[in-house]
């Protein structure tokens, strides 16, 4: 699912759907990666959460995912 703030990223992350992984672009409108991730940790502790710079390329963020989930 895409959140185009961090109102919306809050209610998914808080609701009932169960998710594999957290991408959060490093600045969005009303918050911060960094603080969307503060906030998974009280509802989601063990899902990982990936912080990406506007900058990064697709290529970029799927070696970090790959990683990550190694």
């Amino acid at each position: 699912m895409r959140a185009p703030s961090g109102y919306v990223a809050r209610r998914f992350i808080a609701g009932e759907t169960n998710y594999s992984l957290f991408l959060f672009d490093e600045k969005l409108p009303d918050t911060t990666g960094a603080d969307l991730e503060n906030f998974t940790l009280k509802y989601r502790e063990c899902t990982p959460v990936i912080i990406f710079k506007a900058a990064d390329d697709f290529c970029f963020v799927l070696k970090t995912i790959t990683r990550s989930l190694a």
